[in-house]
Formats: structure tokens, sequence, C-alpha cells
């Protein structure tokens, strides 16, 4: 028999009055139903005005779908199974207070990304975006507003998780291609204008096998022998493609990307217009380039084998390994080059082979 009471006030809560039935409790069978806290719930999401009891059900009431709504507090549900589990909204903005940056300010615009007690319509660094949804409102010289962080100038870098380190490369205008008088250039080389209207950020190195290894949990390469800090080779277009979406899974963006093949030469040439970043092409073949050797692995001085990243000298802008060392994969499609000044190309739509730029450690210096 007692077993039997307890079970009737699990069901039946006794509340001193049997008329005070809870304004969700449509059919008042004192048992809110899912259908019943949905009607009440979504009218209350809605904006709709509070309903009530003439009696209101005492604070500690508890029905068999569920905890009901505290009088005098905004609740909102967290979990749509039974037992339903509820938690505060003290400012009654449709948040709960465990998901809310701002739980006890009415007047924020977006939680946990413009703070607490901030309008949405000032713009204190006039960059087109209100401070309510600006990580950087007061910060006139950041280069991806919420995301790159703030205060940093064109020479900004930046390293992720796994130890990547990126340079910003500022858009600008440049002749691709090569003139047709440079030693050791080929009659696919069309020399044209190109302009690139967005900075984008590219990886000071080739990606090691160390980094491959951290995202993928194995190491392809043909030369793992040469360690972790060497870059990781023997790896298709597909497999690449791979890596970054694994990558961006990592690190919760989808950011990284393969860079065109005009904002690969763009950043291999920083600025320069020789056959090198850092000048003139003497020899063509294995003979020793005194630039070439400054600066990248070909086959005059690698003895037949790949290096370690950043060995070599850096480039204006602060990239590596952009002559020689390994193939470098971008995100086109191969075609002819055009012949006329284009803006922000990015190949054809199809084709039968992806792009590669940058020679390799057996390769001849041209």
């Amino acid at each position: 028999m007692r077993l039997l009471i307890m079970i009737v006030l699990l069901l039946y809560p006794f509340t001193g009055n049997t008329a005070d039935y809870h304004p969700a409790d449509t059919n008042k069978d004192w048992q809110i139903s899912l259908e019943e806290f949905n009607a009440y719930n979504t009218a209350w999401r809605q904006g709709n005005e509070w309903s009530d009891s003439v009696n209101p059900i005492p604070n500690t009431y508890v029905a068999r779908g569920g905890y009901l709504y505290k009088k005098g507090n905004c609740y909102n549900e967290k979990n749509a199974n039974a037992p339903m589990n509820w938690d505060s909204d003290r400012d009654c903005d449709r948040t709960v207070d465990v998901e809310d940056g701002c739980p006890d300010d009415p007047n924020k615009t977006k939680l946990g990304i413009c703070g607490c007690g901030q309008s949405d319509d000032s713009d204190r660094d006039n960059d087109n975006t209100p401070d309510c949804i600006d990580a950087c409102p007061d910060d006139p010289n950041k280069i991806e507003p919420g995301y790159f962080g703030c205060d940093k100038s064109e020479d900004f870098t930046l390293t992720n998780t796994i130890g990547m380190k990126f340079v910003y490369i500022k858009p600008g205008t440049f002749m691709m291609g090569s003139p047709t008088d440079e030693p050791g250039r080929v009659s696919n080389e069309t020399q044209h204008q190109v302009t690139l209207t967005k900075g984008y950020y590219m990886q000071t190195t080739e990606v090691t096998q160390g980094q491959w290894k951290a995202i993928m949990d194995n190491n392809p390469s043909i030369s793992s022998s040469c360690g972790n800090n060497c870059p990781v080779e023997n790896v298709s277009w597909d497999d690449v493609k791979e890596f970054i979406t694994a990558l961006n899974q990592k690190e919760r963006t989808d950011m990284y990307r393969l860079p065109t093949e005009a904002e690969w030469e763009y950043a291999a040439r920083a600025g320069s217009t020789s056959a090198f970043a850092n000048g003139g092409i003497s020899k063509t073949g294995c003979d020793f380039d005194t630039n070439l050797n400054a600066m990248g692995w070909y086959c005059g001085n690698a003895d037949s084998k790949i290096h370690p990243v950043a060995k070599k000298q850096a480039n204006a802008w602060g990239l590596y390994d952009m002559h020689g060392n390994v193939w470098e994969w971008c995100q086109d499609w191969y075609d002819s080059y055009h012949t006329n000044s284009v803006t922000d190309p990015g190949g054809p739509p199809s084709g039968s082979g992806r792009v590669y730029r940058g020679g390799s450690y057996r390769g001849y210096a041209r």
C-alpha cells in the first residue's frame, strides 16, 4: 500500500487546490504532455504574453511530462526527451543561461559575440561591421575582423594549433609568366598582367611530414627517414584535399584551401620581376646558380634528396622553399595562360590535370 501511495503522489502532486491547473495543461489532466509543452513553449518563444490560471501552481509543482515554468522567471527547454531538462533564462531572451554569454542583460544583441550591454548600431572603427558582431570594434588595422584578431598589420603572421605558421599576402597586381628573353623559359609561360583583389594567408613552408601525421595519422612520404620537419611528398591532389578537409575540421573553420596558381606565383615572386625572387637565372641545368642556391634546393645542390623546410633563404614576404625541394599543388585545373589582363583568375572549370609549381630537388635550375 505504501508503494501505491508513492506512485499516486508522483503522478498527481498535491497542490492544496485541485482546480489550479497550469496554463499548459490544456486538457486539465494534471500531466503536461510533450505536445502541450511544445504548444505552450512555442507561444512563449514567439513573444506572446504569459497566460496564467486564477490560482497559480506552486513553484514546486512537477508533472509526469517534466518540470514546469517557475512563476516569475523565464525558463527554456534544453532537451525534448522526457524527462525534460530545464534551465533558467533570467533575462528572458530565450537562451538558457548556461549557453548565454550575458545571462542578466536584456539589452545585448548577439550573445557571446557582442558581449553585454552593447548596442548594434555603433561602428567605432568604420569597417562596416557593427560593433556587436565585430571582435575588434576599435581597430581600423585589422585584416579579417572576428577571425584573425585585432591590431594586426599587413605583415601579420599566425600559427594554428599544430604549429603551421602563415603570413599575410596583401592584394596587388603583377606580371605572371616570364619574358620571352628569360633563359630556360618554355612557350607556355605567356606573360600577362594579373590583379588579385583579396589578401590571403599562405603557410611559410611546405606542409611537413609532422604536420601531415598530426592531421591524417599517417605518413605517405617516400623520404620518411628525412624526419618530421621535412616536407610531405608522394601525395596526390586528392590526398591534399582530404588533408585540407581534415585540417578544417580540426581547426573548426573552413578557411584552409589550396592557393590558385596566380596566388602561388604572386607569393613566390614576392614583388620581384626576375626569374628567382632574389634575382636572375644564370644556369638552366644542374650547374651552380648563385641566386637559386641561396633560395632553393635543385639538382645542383640537393644531393638527390629532399631537405628539411626553411633551410634556405626566405623571399621578401617570408616564404621558404618556393624554388625547389618539392613540387607544390595549386587549386587550378591546368590550362593555357591568358593573353590579356585578368582579375582573380581561378583556372578553368574542368580539365584533365591540376597545376603544380615550384620545382623539386631533382629538377633543373630552369
